[in-house]
């Protein structure tokens, strides 16, 4: 059912959050690895664009697990036999958590090492 405001259209988004959070290891050992980068960030002094590019990767990330998690639910209840094509999507939608992922490791990576030395 659609929502009927924009305030519920947030409220139920932040379920959707908070249900990642909760029941998928992957956001909880996101959630460590942001929150070590973002310490980092803060004690060696980044520039301001460099903790924009970290919340950008950050949300790549996020939405693309959140896609990802929401795609496997799906194939799953309508089709919970192994399924060939299925498969194939799910192995697509994770390599779009990964190709964040290597964006927000690769940078960060670099903002600290050029931070740094």
């Amino acid at each position: 059912m659609k929502n009927a405001t924009f305030a519920a259209s947030f409220k139920t988004a932040f379920k959707g959050i908070l249900y990642a959070f909760s029941h998928e290891k992957n956001f909880k050992y996101y959630l460590m690895n942001f929150a070590a980068a973002l310490l980092i960030n803060l004690m060696i002094k980044v520039p301001v664009y460099c903790h924009l590019y970290y919340m950008i990767t950050v949300a790549g990330v996020c939405s693309a697990e959140s896609m990802n998690t929401a795609m496997e639910y799906m194939a799953d209840y309508v089709c919970p036999e192994f399924n060939k094509i299925i498969g194939a999507l799910k192995d697509m939608a994770a390599a779009a958590v990964l190709w964040w992922g290597l964006a927000f490791y690769i940078g960060e990576g670099a903002m600290v090492l050029k931070w740094l030395f």
